[in-house]
């Protein structure tokens, strides 16, 4: 059923990359759903940080440690925020809770984290 041709079509994906990379399911967490989380903090970057120890340092490749305590500047600029960047998932979970950050840009830069992070 479904589910064997999902699982293949992941298999398929996957091996067409050069270099394995981890994102989200955009089918579970997006603009959409991303508002239905009661903390975005708890329930995403509470496990994110955890679970890698908070710090990574392989993107961008400019020499600097990142982490869920201070991200880079890019993830801001890539999730399209002209603005003040967002400096960590503490700022990022505050400021989408007060509607400063719309949802979209909130899931892009969940994604580069977990992109860059695993």
């Amino acid at each position: 059923g479904g589910y064997h041709r999902k699982t293949h079509k992941s298999i398929l994906i996957m091996s067409s990359l050069a270099t394995p990379t981890c994102t989200i399911d955009r089918d579970i967490l997006n603009e959409n759903t991303v508002g239905q989380m009661d903390d975005l903090g708890l329930a995403v970057f509470a496990k994110l940080c955890g679970a890698n120890r908070g710090a990574f340092v392989m993107d961008p490749p400019d020499g600097k440690t990142y982490g869920c305590t201070a991200f880079p500047e890019s993830f801001s600029t890539d999730a399209g925020i002209t603005t003040a960047p967002v400096p960590d998932s503490a700022n990022l979970t505050q400021s989408f809770a007060k509607g400063d950050i719309d949802p979209s840009a909130t899931v892009d830069i969940v994604d580069q984290y977990t992109s860059a992070v695993y």
